[in-house]
């Protein structure tokens, strides 16, 4: 199996998004669910199956229709993605591949100065609310905390891309609720929704066999309106990476994560190595659970809950949101005695983690975490 980096550029607004509801304003997403990635690759596979009459696809009346893959022996992608899920997608997020430093966008740990004139930039304060419950336990100094309360940093989140901060570009439509019935507008039933715009450049990661990477490259639809004009994609494939060498590459930038967080720790006092994780699904056990499985040690956890637009400390936890949320998770810091032989473990993890390959996404020491903290130099 491979890594493939890939690009996606918005032809058309693209809108995802739950029912209307009664509110009759609809906020579509600010990403594209790794779901509806794989449903429209998969629309792809099922239209090129057809066409060379693989399996039961070419029996298919519609495209709209599912195949009937239960009574069929071919091993098609098709079956490989969706009905084995052999496939592993991350969430198209904003932003272009940075192939120096691959990361995840919509991180929540970001602060910003209080002061509008001042020219810091927005920081990470992950590991500043570690330092905080480490003060509280005895276990460093403040030294570190109180030249940040001299600064003065909102702790507010807001995105990062992995170089610079931005928000996807939206647009709002109108449109009216059709009568089933009669196929007429009904009265007194309209409502607005608003959908990415066009021209957003998008990126995911996609971990699987090289045989799909004609599917990756080109357009498709994707998003609900597909008929009136909306959902039109292009993706393009920016790198392609084997397993082996993304696991490798991975391992060392863990690693090298661990030695600078290392210093920024030793810095206040705290020794010892400490790792950082994002992780961008709900469900927040699992990884906890898959950590301790390698012996470490969860030190801190902030988490991310959707929603709820205010900074709260209660107790050792902190709770934060962010605009853009990209979806409920969390963000923590662990402890690990043997960083240079953990590292593989992680690499393999992010590639390998849990069941669900829609969407389960950890990313292991974000560069974020250390080059953008609060408590750097």
């Amino acid at each position: 199996m491979r890594v493939f980096l890939v690009e996606m550029e918005t032809l058309e607004p693209v809108v995802i998004a739950a029912k209307k509801g009664k509110s009759r304003f609809v906020e579509g997403l600010k990403y594209i669910p790794a779901s509806s990635i794989a449903g429209a690759i998969a629309r792809k596979v099922v239209l090129e199956n057809s066409r060379k009459s693989v399996g039961n696809c070419r029996d298919l009346a519609s495209l709209n229709r599912t195949p009937d893959c239960a009574n069929c022996t071919e091993n098609c992608l098709y079956r490989r993605l969706w009905i084995d899920r052999k496939v592993k997608i991350t969430n198209g997020v904003l932003g272009e591949w940075d192939l120096s430093s691959p990361g995840i966008s919509n991180l929540q740990t970001v602060c910003e100065p209080r002061l509008k004139h001042s020219k810091d930039s927005k920081m990470d304060f992950l590991l500043e609310l570690l330092l905080e419950r480490m003060v509280w336990l005895g276990k460093a100094n403040a030294g570190k905390i109180k030249n940040i309360t001299e600064i003065g940093y909102k702790k507010t989140p807001s995105t990062y891309n992995g170089r610079d901060f931005a928000e996807i570009k939206t647009i709002q439509f109108t449109r009216v609720t059709i009568d089933e019935n009669f196929r007429t507008s009904k009265e007194g039933q309209l409502y607005s929704f608003t959908a990415m715009g066009a021209k957003n450049r998008l990126r995911f990661m996609i971990h699987c066999d090289e045989e799909f990477k004609d599917h990756l490259n080109g357009e498709m639809k994707i998003g609900a309106w597909k008929s009136r004009g909306m959902g039109l994609v292009k993706t393009k494939i920016i790198k392609e990476i084997s397993q082996e060498n993304y696991v490798r590459k991975r391992s060392e930038e863990i690693n090298i994560g661990f030695q600078k967080i290392a210093e920024i720790l030793g810095e206040a006092g705290l020794d010892g190595y400490y790792g950082t994780y994002t992780y961008l699904t709900d469900g927040t056990k699992k990884i906890e659970i898959a950590l301790k499985k390698l012996g470490l040690e969860i030190a801190f956890q902030a988490e991310r809950i959707r929603k709820i637009i205010r900074y709260e400390r209660n107790g050792t936890e902190s709770l934060f949101v962010s605009v853009n949320t990209v979806s409920a998770g969390s963000a923590a810091v662990f402890k690990t005695k043997e960083p240079e032989s953990i590292s593989q473990n992680l690499a393999n993890l992010e590639l390998n983690i849990f069941d669900c390959p829609w969407f389960d996404w950890v990313f292991f020491n974000h560069p974020v975490h250390f080059e953008k903290s609060v408590l750097k130099g």
